[in-house]
């Protein structure tokens, strides 16, 4: 099931066919078979890890790079991962970090907060099993809905043709 963090229903949509009209700058990516979670879960895996714990550090800017993502969307993305993988003492955690704009003269400038993101070591086996239990879940209501439609549809049927049957046996008597 191709899913992102975020949504858990939609995949990286890259456009393979040949129209130059279309396209004005070439798509980030060159594989879209791939869903949208494991490019995250790949960059995530890239970058460095911490000497003291293992965790790896993301910034939202660098996945919109790679991905060709709007900040915004990365950062719903990170956000999802977050919650996917869970927070606590061993858990990933972010934390709001000043950096400095472009152009700026002589140190005078603004600054602009950001959001930096940490994960555990373990994060991916983490993701994975999130993704396999919202997967279940999600099978299994649609399970549910279809087992209780058809218990509907069955139960209706079997009042129209006790009702039917009732008829026939008053007009015959």
């Amino acid at each position: 099931m191709s899913t992102s963090f975020y949504t858990m229903t939609t995949s990286l949509n890259i456009d393979n066919n040949n129209d130059q009209d279309d396209h004005d700058e070439q798509a980030p990516l060159d594989n879209n078979s791939q869903p949208l979670d494991e490019h995250i879960l790949a960059i995530i895996r890239k970058t460095k890890k911490d000497e003291h714990n293992g965790h790896r550090t993301i910034r939202p800017a660098l996945l919109a790079s790679e991905l060709g993502l709007s900040v915004e969307d990365a950062t719903k993305e990170l956000c999802g991962l977050l919650s996917a993988v869970g927070g606590g003492n061993d858990g990933a955690s972010f934390v709001f970090e000043k950096v400095d704009m472009p152009g700026q003269v002589d140190g005078i400038g603004t600054k602009a907060t950001t959001m930096v993101f940490t994960f555990p070591h373990d994060f991916e086996e983490r993701a994975k099993k999130y993704r396999r239990q919202s997967d279940m879940k999600q099978r299994l209501q649609v399970l549910t809905t279809g087992l209780v439609k058809f218990i509907k549809v069955f139960t209706a049927f079997g009042l129209i043709i006790s009702l039917a049957v009732l008829i026939i046996a008053g007009i015959c008597l």
